[in-house]
């Protein structure tokens, strides 16, 4: 519970949590699929906690929120949380920031369903993203906003490259 750790959180402070999970960094799968701590639940947070913040801490508490709820597991109600936060964003900046990480997430989305038409129309895991353009599950692969991309890992689901 964030609001009951000891000491308590005051304005200017920086929360450090350390899970000891950084020793998984270089496995992306297992880094940010299987990692210790915050979720969805840690954004609401953030989320309803920059409605009482100045401007400054508000844009940074959105910028939060949107990193655990593009960890979720449901694409859909991430991207559309983040999305809205896109557009209550006050800074310019971090507006755009936000509309382009929803973008991010919904073409992940996009494309897991792809890798999933492709593995039951071939009966094996992707392996590939270009795969889905040569076999026609897609026109083309899309264009990450952030200019990171996607992976593949080993068991065939699209991640987001970080």
């Amino acid at each position: 519970d964030l609001e009951a750790v000891s000491p308590q959180i005051r304005e200017g402070d920086i929360v450090i949590v350390n899970t000891g999970w950084h020793k998984h960094y270089g496995d992306s799968r297992m880094y940010y699929a299987y990692s210790p701590g915050f979720y969805k639940e840690a954004g609401e947070w953030f989320a309803e906690t920059a409605k009482r913040g100045d401007e400054k801490q508000r844009d940074q508490l959105l910028y939060m929120a949107s990193k655990f709820y593009e960890k979720g597991e449901d694409l859909n109600l991430a991207a559309a949380v983040i999305r809205g936060m896109g557009m209550s964003a006050a800074n310019e900046q971090l507006k755009q920031f936000l509309l382009a990480r929803a973008l991010r997430v919904e073409n992940l989305r996009d494309l897991r369903v792809a890798a999933t038409a492709y593995t039951e129309r071939f009966g094996k895991p992707l392996d590939n993203l270009q795969l889905l353009v040569d076999s026609g599950v897609l026109v083309q692969i899309p264009v990450d906003p952030l200019g990171k991309g996607y992976d593949i890992d080993s068991s065939g689901i699209v991640q987001l490259r970080n």
